[in-house]
């Protein structure tokens, strides 16, 4: 749908996900990434997704890319390091 719909936002606040639409005057981004440090498919990992597309049912019909990063350690810390950086800061 057309950015965060009802129900995704109830799911995301029952779950007790901190969520933030930016406060700062000129700091804005346009990442869209995923990042996962735990369980995935039962296993143990530091995963991230990044690319172009954004996270709705209309990007399925765009010509956009999505990057899977697995296993790569130091990837990892610098995106979580810049989503830090842009949670404190956005």
């Amino acid at each position: 749908g057309v950015g965060m719909g009802s129900q995704v936002l109830s799911i995301l606040l029952q779950a007790g996900i901190p969520l933030s639409a930016g406060h700062h005057r000129g700091i804005r981004t346009h990442q869209k990434l995923l990042l996962v440090n735990g369980m995935y498919d039962g296993q143990p990992t530091q995963s991230v997704w990044t690319g172009s597309q954004n996270w709705s049912n209309g990007a399925l019909n765009r010509d956009d890319v999505m990057l899977q990063i697995n296993g790569w350690n130091a990837a990892f810390g610098q995106y979580i390091a810049n989503f830090n950086y842009m949670w404190s800061n956005g």
